[in-house]
């Protein structure tokens, strides 16, 4: 938003900005508005506002070939200027007052199609500034009484206490800051903003934080959207693959993966629902069977459909025994017959379970693929031996595993 705002909304004032101009003569094209030219130098100098002494205008807002790089902070720094009411240089009038008035407004209705406002508290008293857009996204009426003591209890507790903490930051070090938080706004409404600040010193003494907050309550939902479509799936609600294989890595490299285990689940007889009952027939029957999977495993740390008709667990175990009762509660749970309109399917399933230290090698932390490989192997044996049951991948004592 910001570099597009600069590439076309002020490309005259802004692009090029410098603090003073080298001038040979002034050529006044509107009241805040001056051309000013140096001999032989094809580039101009635009001033913007000011006031006049005896030393001629003196310029608020500035641009010429000097160019100064264009941070974020001066950005917010002149969006927060150009939004307040800039003085006009004397004498200057015409053309160019209705050009500055007219980018003025531009500006401002930029801003406003962003739903962006520009802020300015005042050091040490805290006396704010608001532009409309910003009571607009408080859901106060415009130029209402504010204050900085009753503005922030508007944040939710963790928005607020990350603000304050971010905003005294800044102020002691004259630094500044970005961050994204929730408000509960004057009319109860739930909205999220994006809050740029930045701190001015003078003389080594903090004198006004100010910036621009954007109502990003779209983009949030959005994003929120995404990640949650990244880390379910959309048809039974369980983890994804995705969501699981992250789950499973980080569980592998931790302590506590010496004491959990993987159990990979197939449905039995899944095939036969979609053949004879069609796909939504089938869908239903994953529904359930994510269902009962939870049920019977209450205190599993992950529950994911990593397929068509395939699911993962991550559990807490120690032990092959305590491996076996998991996998047991398994294949009793997932026993179920579906019925559709007389035609009976026996659903069963086969699950190929392993403890994360099965394939440890000399005490080290296992790798996840291995511990999904010894799962996956003993699953096909489950399946191969009559399907409705259950395999264990053996414990391998660290001499078999280093041979």
């Amino acid at each position: 938003m910001i570099s597009i705002f600069a590439r076309r909304l002020l490309p005259r004032l802004i692009a090029k900005a410098s603090i003073a101009p080298s001038v040979a003569a002034d050529v006044p094209l509107a009241a805040g508005i001056a051309v000013s030219s140096a001999p032989g130098e094809p580039d101009e100098t635009i001033l913007v506002g000011g006031s006049e002494g005896a030393g001629g205008v003196t310029p608020l807002l500035s641009a010429s070939r000097a160019i100064q790089p264009l941070t974020p902070e001066r950005m917010v720094r002149i969006a927060t200027d150009m939004s307040c009411d800039v003085p006009l240089a004397p004498g200057l009038c015409g053309e160019a007052s209705a050009e500055f008035v007219w980018l003025r407004s531009l500006f401002d209705r930029s801003f406003r199609a962003a739903r962006i406002g520009v802020w300015e508290c005042s050091l040490p008293d805290e006396t704010l500034r608001w532009t409309d857009m910003v009571y607009e996204l408080f859901d106060l009426p415009p130029q209402a009484s504010i204050s900085r003591e009753g503005t922030v209890t508007l944040y939710t507790e963790e928005s607020r206490r990350r603000l304050n903490a971010l905003r005294d930051e800044a102020i002691r070090t004259g630094g500044g800051f970005t961050l994204d938080a929730e408000i509960i706004t004057a009319k109860g409404n739930a909205r999220w903003m994006r809050i740029t600040a930045t701190v001015e010193m003078a003389d080594g003494a903090p004198v006004r934080i100010f910036g621009m907050k954007q109502d990003i309550t779209a983009e949030k939902a959005m994003v929120d959207r995404i990640r949650h479509l990244a880390d379910f799936d959309s048809l039974t609600g369980l983890a994804s693959r995705a969501r699981f294989e992250t789950e499973f890595d980080v569980l592998c490299s931790s302590n506590a993966g010496e004491r959990a285990a993987l159990l990979l689940v197939d449905l039995d007889g899944f095939k036969q629902v979609n053949d004879r009952l069609g796909h939504p027939a089938g869908d239903a029957c994953l529904k359930v069977a994510a269902e009962r999977l939870v049920a019977a495993l209450p205190e599993a740390l992950l529950v994911a459909r990593i397929g068509g008709d395939e699911f993962a667990v991550l559990h807490p175990c120690s032990t092959q025994e305590e491996l076996a009762g998991l996998a047991r509660r398994l294949v009793t749970e997932l026993g179920w017959v579906v019925d559709d309109a007389g035609t009976a399917i026996a659903i069963g399933a086969s699950v190929g379970a392993a403890l994360t230290r099965a394939a440890a090698v000399g005490g080290m932390a296992a790798e996840p693929k291995d511990v999904f490989s010894a799962a996956d192997r003993v699953l096909y044996e489950a399946k191969a031996a009559g399907k409705n049951g259950f395999r264990l991948a053996p414990i391998m004592d660290s001499a078999a595993q280093a041979a």
